[in-house]
Formats: C-alpha cells, structure tokens, sequence
C-alpha cells in the first residue's frame, strides 16, 4: 500500500530576501510570498490530501493553510518540522557572519554536515529529528495522501535521509525554492520514491525567489568575486580570478551618490560574472561596529536587494594602512596614487577573504 507526501517549503519570508539567518525567528510572509501562496493554492487544487502537517511557524502555517485551500482539513503541527535552531546565529545579517562568525559560516558553506550552531542545534539533530518526523508521519497515515510543510534548512537535511545520501554529503543536496513541491511515494518498508523533486513550475519567473538572487548558486559556479573598499567619494573596486585565488585591483569609481554608486557597482558586478560582492567593514579599532560601519552596512543591504548579489563583509581594519605600503612599495605618486589606492584597499579586503576560504 502506497503513502504519498506532498512535501513543500513554506513562501516566501522576511528572513529571505532580508538576508538574515533564520531559524526559528517567527518571520512573516512578504508581499511576493503571499502571491506564491496564491499560485500554490491553484496548483494544490489538483492534489487530494487526507492529513495535513506543518512546522509551528507562521510562514511553513500559512504555506499548509494556502495548499489546503478550501478543503475542510484540519492542520496539525508537528514541532520536529520546524527550522533548524541556530542560538546566537539568529536573526544575524548573512553580510555580518564573515566577520562575526566567521569559522561557523564557512561550515555551513563548505561542510554543512559539520556545522553546528553556537546555542542552537548541529546538523545532525536535524537531520535524525526530521527523518523521524517524516517517517512518523508516513507510519501514522498509511495508504494516505499526506500534506507536509517545512524549511528550507530542515528539508535539505530531510531529503538526504530520504535519498540515502551519506550525510557526510549533505552539501550535494541542493536548496529548493520558496513552494516547491516534492512529491514522495513510501511503500510499505518505508521506501521512498520520488514523483516530483522540488518543482515550481507554478510560479512565474518574477515570483521565483531563486530566480532573482545569486546566493544559491554561489557553491556551483567557478565565477569571479568582487571586492569593494566602500568611499564616500571614491569606491576602489577588485576581482578575483575564476579560481577565486587571487584577486587584482579593478580601479575606482568616482561617486558620491549612492543611488547612482548601487547602479554602478551592479553593472560592473554583472558584467564580469561576479558571484559574491566582498565588503570592507570599518570597524573600530576595538571590534565595534560605529557610525562609518552602520553606514556601510545600510549601503551593503541596498547593494545587494537591488544588484540581486550577496554581499559579504570582511573586516577592513588596516587594509587602508596596508594599501598605502603597497603604494608606497610600487612607487605610485600623485593623481595615480588617489587613483589607485582605493582598488588596492578592496584587493587587500578580497585577497583576506579569499585567503580565508582557502586555507579553511
């Protein structure tokens, strides 16, 4: 006897286009989200369901609510469903993790396997609590049809239970989008099947989450990564090889108005493939974020929502003082020495970070 999941990651939240690190931080569903609900629902009237669950957040509640649409189904949440805990991540600008926890970020990068939050849950506890979630679900409504809604982060953990893919590769499974739909047949042994693998054919391209922001193909794609020494005058500008090893300066550009720096900044970026932007943090001396920092960190938010990039910090601290040894060492003077000073302070800013990643 056949048990179908419907199995959905929840719209589109806050946390998702905000780019903060959420977890369990109870985000509302945006404007864009709430219209991917609408074509969910027209897509979920073609399924039949017997059971509906879902995680205890708002955003996986009012994702189940959508696709059960006008049936009279109660909804029961299941707390194992919910988002992974990530204690003193929360709620942290992705921009910031680079500098304030910089070795946690590069695991759930690189080696997601290994991450375990500061305060919160590893990997692994979510992993097994999400496999016994579903499973648990499966045994409970067997020969059913079964709703079931979560995360992004606690799907990804689930479905590499259900694939039988060796933990240690938990990196190979990919994100899915906000609404996808998995659709998954279990026998009678609990084997699974996949009928549709994370699918959103139902959401036009301008309601796809994915489809206008680069983060999630970041890990695949050997393209370049563009540094930026943020100026109020001057914004020095630097890339690193597709090999993401060695970054070289890109010059400067001359602006003082943001809005037209954001629109510059982006067609550069987009012209030379670039997957990342690398942002110097001014930081205090002392390690404190002051007025400079909160101004770089509000021009980095609109760089990245209107570029469509991520952006990510590293801490700038001396890279000023170490690109005028560079100058002083390559024996640059003058209108030269202006001109290229602000690009070496973003290929020092580049370089740490790629020096980082590598040796890690």
């Amino acid at each position: 006897m056949t048990t179908r999941v419907y199995l959905i990651r929840h719209a589109q939240a806050e946390g998702n286009i905000r780019r903060r690190f959420q977890g369990h931080t109870d985000a509302a569903v945006t404007p864009a989200g709430e219209k991917q609900l609408e074509y969910l629902k027209q897509r979920c009237a073609e399924f039949h369901f017997d059971a509906a669950y879902s995680s205890p957040l708002t955003r996986a509640k009012k994702t189940a609510l959508a696709a059960i649409g006008d049936r009279d189904l109660e909804l029961r949440i299941e707390p194992r469903l919910i988002e992974m805990n990530i204690g003193e991540l929360e709620d942290v600008p992705y921009a910031e993790l680079t500098v304030r926890f910089a070795e946690d970020f590069r695991l759930w990068t690189n080696e997601p396997h290994r991450f375990a939050a500061p305060g919160g849950e590893t990997m692994k506890q979510v992993y097994d609590r999400t496999y016994a979630a579903i499973t648990d679900i499966v045994r409970g409504n067997e020969g059913k049809n079964v709703l079931v809604v979560s995360h992004g982060c606690a799907m990804r953990a689930m479905l590499c239970a259900l694939k039988e893919i060796d933990f240690e590769k938990l990196g190979s499974i990919p994100w899915c989008d906000n609404t996808a739909i998995y659709i998954i047949d279990f026998d009678e042994e609990l084997k699974p099947t996949f009928v549709l693998d994370g699918d959103v054919s139902h959401l036009p391209d301008e309601l796809a989450t994915f489809r206008r922001q680069s983060w999630w193909r970041e890990s695949a794609a050997p393209t370049r990564l563009l540094g930026v020494d943020y100026g109020d005058a001057r914004t020095g500008l630097a890339l690193s090889d597709e090999s993401k090893t060695l970054a070289s300066p890109a010059g400067a550009i001359k602006e003082s108005d943001p809005e037209k720096l954001i629109d510059k900044i982006s067609a550069f970026a987009h012209e030379n493939n670039c997957a990342q932007i690398i942002m110097g943090l001014p930081l205090n001396m002392n390690g404190t974020r002051g007025p400079r920092a909160e101004k770089a960190a509000a021009f980095a938010f609109e760089l990245e929502m209107r570029s469509g990039i991520s952006v990510y910090f590293w801490d700038e601290r001396l890279t000023t003082v170490g690109a005028a040894a560079y100058m002083n060492a390559t024996d640059f003077k003058g209108k030269k020495r202006k001109d290229n000073i602000d690009a070496a302070s973003a290929c020092l800013i580049l370089q740490g970070y790629l020096d980082y990643i590598r040796e890690r």
